[in-house]
C-alpha cells in the first residue's frame, strides 16, 4: 500500500506532452525499482485513457525501458509496435503485449534512445 501511495505521489511530478493524438509521458526512473516502474506505468494508463508512457532506467551499461500504452490510445503505435521500431535501430531484447512491454537496450545512451522514441511519436 505504501508503494502504491508513493507511485501516486511520484506520478504527480511527471510532465507530459500532447502529441497529435495522445498524451505522452517520458521519464528517467533512476530513483525507483523495476516493480515500481510497472506500477507507475499502470497508474499512468489508469489516469490518462489516451496515453503512452516510456519509462527508462540505466542498468549496468544498458537501458531498461518500460512502455505502457492505454487501451483507448488513439496513437498508431502500441507497445509492441514501439518495441519493433526500437529493435530496428538498436541492439535489444524484450517483448510484451499491445498495452505493456519491456525492453533491454544494449546501449547506455538514454538520450539517443529517448530522442528516437520521440521522433516516432
Amino acid at each position: 500500500q505504501l508503494s502504491k501511495k508513493y507511485i501516486q505521489l511520484y506520478a504527480g511530478s511527471l510532465e507530459s506532452y500532447q502529441s497529435a493524438s495522445s498524451e505522452i509521458f517520458i521519464h528517467d526512473c533512476y530513483d525507483i525499482s523495476k516493480d515500481q516502474i510497472k506500477m507507475l506505468s499502470d497508474h499512468i494508463k489508469t489516469k490518462s485513457q489516451d496515453s503512452i508512457s516510456i519509462l527508462s532506467q540505466k542498468n549496468n551499461g544498458s537501458v531498461y525501458l518500460s512502455i505502457g500504452v492505454s487501451k483507448k490510445c488513439k496513437h498508431k503505435y502500441n507497445a509492441k509496435n514501439i518495441i519493433g521500431e526500437l529493435q530496428k535501430k538498436f541492439t535489444c531484447k524484450g517483448g510484451g503485449s499491445e498495452t505493456f512491454a519491456t525492453l533491454i537496450v544494449e546501449d547506455n545512451n538514454v538520450t539517443s534512445i529517448i530522442n528516437y522514441v520521440k521522433s516516432l511519436l
